[in-house]
């Protein structure tokens, strides 16, 4: 694997580390890996035709590996798809409430228009306590 790619699924682990340890009510903070698109949905295309939602099954499955990998007491991790499939972005949010999920993180490969672009983006979301 690239050492890019390893960076940055570094990054989002820690990432998650870091929110759960912030607001962790299990032993285990639960997270949801949503690798993005799916089955139809293909989601963006590489230069060199490498279909997004390829990318996002692979990076999402390393995620899962290092996880176990790395910690040693790993995160409870679970992914809203395993292979080739459409779920619907109701059925991700439903799967992400009946877990319990502490953090939902859904992995894409965004598209710029300048060959040049590099970089991730994280969102995050916290409800409010009403």
């Amino acid at each position: 694997m690239e050492k890019p790619l390893t960076k940055s699924l570094f990054c989002i682990l820690t990432i998650a580390i870091n929110v759960m340890m912030a607001q962790n009510n299990h032993t285990s903070p639960i997270v949801l890996v949503d690798p993005g698109h799916g089955g139809i949905d293909s989601g963006a295309i590489s230069s060199k035709k490498q279909l997004e939602k390829d990318i996002v099954l692979k990076i999402s499955k390393e995620m899962i590996r290092l996880n176990q990998l790395i910690f040693p007491e790993p995160l409870e991790l679970y992914m809203t798809r395993y292979s080739d499939t459409l779920i619907s972005l109701r059925d991700r949010g439903l799967l992400a409430k009946a877990l319990g999920a502490d953090l939902f993180v859904s992995v894409h490969g965004n598209h710029a228009p300048n060959p040049s672009a590099q970089g991730m983006e994280v969102f995050t979301w916290r409800p409010t306590s009403n």
